[in-house]
């Protein structure tokens, strides 16, 4: 990224950017970005990309085209900046009635090159054809690969810019796949001359390896040195056409033509190349029932049969064999052409029937097939009642034709229609995470059992939260972890957390819904702080996110049912005695559902599920080894435990006693400093430890504790990680038991008040020597309920 000497170098010396155009320049890169991405979004992925050419995030509003311009700007030496989202600008578009009208336009990119500042549009291959055919006055194709859209240009040429349109197309993704690899290979400690030497002597024994037979024979243990050779231009491969996550079929060479004809001789007794193969007309290959047909008329033909029939047959294989048809081809039916299948409705029908389908029908909650055909007669009737209305079956057939997202979407919004919309090709999607720790996904699920969190004379129950952290590769569940709180920035600190313990890294990339959890500053700040790519589904959206809640799926079906106090199955309450209620057959304590839920994730990750060959433990496992440097590695210490403490607020400093927050007091020697300078202090709470919190003394970060840190720290991981979740999830149950202890007190002092009501005042005489009354031992005398206190904790 360059600094302001060398930025008014590049502009004033180097390009001649007019004044204006510097202007704008300077304003996109000291601007946030002109609009927030994924407000409209309806089905893709919005990500936040830590670009380190630029130091800080770059947004893309789609995981196909603007991801993978980000990528290319990436690795491209020749770019040196990109900022995405630059500032509008007005432009004169010409509308669907061929007139020109103004309006605001906001470009994807601004990229600084070696070749000059440009302005950039990202659109798909698709959607340029689309644009080209509905606006060909604002949209032109002037090659297959380049575009250009026009009202951009002649907006940006009036402040000195230039304006280009990037095409995506689908035969980019293993490209892109590949890039993101070989620039994560860079985190990496680089190889040694000596092994450099190595790998590039053994293209002598051939000129084309495979990455798993290169590795394989120089015993490496990874194909981390081979990447980076790839990445620095000394050996390639075929970038658009296979990928390095797939070592066995990736041919490496030392030049791009000997790569190619390595793949080539591989591809020759592969079963399948991705190529379009395109629909193929019944008349090249025809159905089963068109083949018999034809096999019989060959027959009769090679019998010698005569006849009319016959000498047809023969006339239609010579005029076939002059188009180079087989004789088999050449018999082929066309009974496919037969008919007319123009409707024979009229137009005011046709019209009457489609208009009640999209506006009554649709509109009808619960209203059955039937019931809509004779609300429809009744309007028919009126609309057109010279012709009769269209019979059931084509009313039904019509009603067929009609997208189910649009009917579904007017009964039931945005998420209704994403349920039932078709799927996309599968052809044309971008590409899943192929190796572990590429990609992950965070979510949250509602426990669909009770769990007895305290036991007295009334016994709490409480559904806890799980969260989990999904790595999209493998399947492997990555952490875990629960909560009696709804979700929540410290439910997220707590997936992160685990995840560091157990495996001493994050994934990548993370993505996750549109939860305000998960779009707080917090979280985003969290991946941001340690490089991983921040990733949003789209909203109302239930195609997406299907492992992570697969996942839960199967963690209910396969072990929640089991267990006593579950609702896995409890759909139909009124038909249920109270007694036999899931709250009331509640027997698990979180310590146990937490280990169950452990033991049943180990389980899971032992298993071939699916169409798996291997289990996702061991496909995690063989993926760390073959390709270390994906995921980013996070040591557990004191900076990622603070970084992953909840931003909270300021409190009062008491310096006889401390920080009180919540029940407790927290205490360190560093606070007596601020005496006379500060009365608050900014602190930050640990979401598992209950007993320490995080102060900001004199630009430094301290753990400030509670005397119960000791004996928390003698305990077991999961005795700690359940008595944090109740002493700092259990707010409900404390509060209640607060309540009713303050309840008997005062039923208590009402009581004994009631005792001393009635007895007189007397005035005793001093001089007198009878024995005066006593208070205290009427009161003594009294029945008085003994007092029961409730504990909460250990202490």
């Amino acid at each position: 990224m360059l600094n302001e000497k060398e930025l008014n170098k590049y502009l004033v010396f180097e390009h001649n950017v007019a004044e204006i155009g510097r202007d704008y320049i300077s304003q996109c890169r000291t601007d946030i970005d002109s609009r927030m991405i994924g407000v409209t979004a309806r089905s893709n992925i919005c990500s936040w990309y830590l670009s380190e050419k630029m130091g800080h995030t770059v947004s893309s509003e789609s995981r196909g085209p603007e991801k993978s311009f980000i990528l290319f700007g990436e690795y491209d030496e020749r770019v040196l900046e990109i900022w995405s989202q630059p500032q509008p600008v007005k432009v004169c578009r010409t509308n669907k009635n061929n007139k020109k009208n103004w309006g605001s336009y906001t470009a994807d990119f601004l990229v600084i090159t070696k070749a000059g500042p440009k302005v950039i549009e990202v659109k798909d291959a698709a959607e340029i054809k689309q644009l080209i055919l509905k606006n060909p006055d604002d949209w032109e194709r002037l090659s297959e690969t380049e575009v250009q859209y026009v009202p951009a240009i002649e907006a940006f040429e009036k402040i000195g810019l230039k304006h280009e349109v990037f095409v995506y197309s689908e035969d980019m993704r293993y490209l892109v796949a590949n890039l993101e690899m070989m620039v994560q290979s860079r985190k990496s400690e680089r190889l040694s001359n000596k092994l450099k030497t190595e790998i590039l002597n053994m293209f002598e024994q051939s000129f084309g390896w495979s990455l798993y037979d290169l590795k394989e024979a120089l015993n490496l243990s990874s194909y981390t040195p081979i990447i980076q050779l790839i990445d620095d231009g000394y050996l390639f491969v075929n970038s658009r056409d296979e990928l390095l996550s797939q070592p066995e079929s990736c041919m490496v060479a030392k030049s791009e033509v000997l790569a190619g004809e390595a793949k080539a001789l591989r591809g020759r007794v592969k079963i399948y190349n991705e190529k379009d193969k395109g629909p193929y007309s019944i008349t090249k290959i025809p159905s089963h029932a068109y083949a018999e047909e034809i096999l019989i008329k060959l027959k009769r033909i090679e019998a010698g049969e005569t006849g009319s029939n016959i000498t047809r047959w023969k006339k239609i294989i010579r005029e076939g064999s002059e188009k180079g048809l087989t004789d088999f081809q050449s018999l082929i039916p066309l009974k496919h052409l037969r008919g007319n299948r123009k409707s024979k409705l009229g137009t005011h029908v046709e019209k009457c029937l489609n208009d009640f389908l999209i506006n009554e029908y649709a509109n009808s909650q619960g209203i059955s097939d039937y019931r809509s055909y004779i609300n429809y007669r009744v309007i028919a009737s009126e609309y057109h009642p010279y012709s009769d209305p269209v019979s059931r079956k084509t009313f039904i057939k019509k009603l067929l034709q009609i997208p189910p997202e649009v009917i579904a979407y007017k009964r039931g919004g945005k998420r209704a229609a994403n349920a039932v919309v078709e799927p996309t090709d599968p052809s044309k999607r971008s590409l899943k995470s192929q190796l572990a720790w590429q990609s992950a996904a965070i979510d949250h699920y509602l426990a669909d059992i009770y769990l007895i969190v305290n036991l007295k004379n009334e016994v709490f129950v409480m559904r806890p939260w799980l969260t989990a952290m999904i790595d999209l590769a493998t399947s492997t569940i990555l952490a875990v972890t629960i909560s009696f709180s709804s979700p929540s920035k410290k439910s997220d600190a707590k997936v992160m957390r685990d995840c560091v313990r157990r495996h001493g890294r994050l994934p990548s990339e993370i993505i996750v819904d549109r939860g305000s959890d998960f779009k707080s500053v917090y979280f985003a700040a969290l991946l941001a702080h340690f490089g991983i790519t921040y990733s949003l589904r789209p909203s109302s959206h239930s195609r997406f996110g299907g492992e992570i809640e697969g996942f839960f799926g199967e963690f209910k079906k396969i072990w929640l049912c089991q267990r006593k106090g579950n609702v896995a199955d409890y759909k139909n309450s009124r038909a249920v005695d109270g007694k036999f209620s899931p709250k009331k057959t509640a027997i698990l304590k979180p310590y146990d559902f937490y280990k169950e839920l452990l033991a049943f994730c180990s389980w899971r990750e032992n298993q071939c599920n699916g169409a798996r060959i291997i289990s996702p433990q061991i496909q995690k496992e063989n993926n760390e080894r073959d390709y270390p440097f994906i995921g980013v590695p996070v040591e557990y210490n004191d900076e990622f435990i603070l970084a992953t403490a909840v931003d909270y607020k300021e409190y009062k400093v008491d310096f006889k006693r401390g920080l009180h927050i919540g029940r407790f007091w927290y205490w360190h020697p560093n606070i007596s400093k601020v005496r006379g300078k500060k009365r608050k202090l900014e602190v930050r709470i640990d979401p598992e430890n209950p007993y320490v919190v995080y102060a900001l003394i004199d630009n430094a970060w301290v753990t400030c504790s509670n005397s119960q840190l000791n004996l928390f720290s003698a305990k077991d991981h999961v005795s700690q990680f359940v008595e944090g979740l109740l002493q700092l999830d259990a707010a409900e149950v404390r509060q209640s038991e607060k309540l009713e202890a303050d309840e008997l007190v005062v039923k208590m002092m009402r009581e004994m008040d009631s005792l001393t009501e009635n007895i007189p005042i007397i005035n005793i005489d001093q001089s007198d020597d009878k024995q005066a009354v006593s208070v205290f031992k009427n009161i003594k005398k009294s029945a008085v309920e003994p007092i029961e206190i409730r504990y909460w904790g250990n202490n």
